[in-house]
């Protein structure tokens, strides 16, 4: 199905710790930090989505774990090209030394950092992400690698990685 020209979605990128080749950890802050000087981010066999991402898409990045910036949104960018198959080189595995699997596809970015950085527990209840959502449990809300944002939830989130407020 392709995309009225004006109207484009959101998404969120979720970013976990993995593990390094020494069985080191390697927080999720390190992974993000990379992908966005890089301007490349994976998407995996599994990865829900990884089809619909298109030039012009929305993306607001997510790092999960139990590391430096845990649960917070901390960046957004636009999708630069459609998402790309080539050049499937691992970069993570070869620059981070971590156990990780080739990407299926790519999300092609202008290279951006981390920005401010919101705690997502703060925002519980006032998403439609996590609306629904047991406060106990509310991490099950960013499983997956990638999720749909609605308008208001892509919005909410971007004012405030954007603000200049920490």
């Amino acid at each position: 199905m392709e995309k009225v020209n004006q109207y484009f979605m959101n998404y969120l990128l979720v970013c976990s710790d993995k593990i390094s080749k020494n069985n080191i950890p390697v927080p999720a802050r390190d992974i993000v930090n990379f992908r966005l000087s890089l301007g490349k981010w994976g998407l995996y066999q599994k990865t829900p989505h990884k089809f619909e991402i298109q030039k012009n898409d929305r993306c607001i990045i997510y790092i999960a774990g139990k590391y430096e910036n845990k649960q917070s949104f901390v960046s957004n960018f636009i999708v630069d090209n459609d998402v790309k198959n080539e050049d499937l080189k691992n970069y993570e595995e070869e620059q981070l030394k971590i156990n990780t699997s080739k990407s299926l596809l790519n999300i092609i970015f202008k290279p951006t950092t981390i920005k401010n950085v919101v705690n997502a527990k703060n925002l519980l209840g006032k998403l439609d992400l996590t609306k629904n959502v047991n406060t106990l449990n509310w991490g099950v809300s960013f499983i997956g690698g990638v999720k749909r944002l609605t308008d208001n939830d892509y919005n909410i989130i971007l004012n405030l990685i954007n603000s200049n407020e920490s």
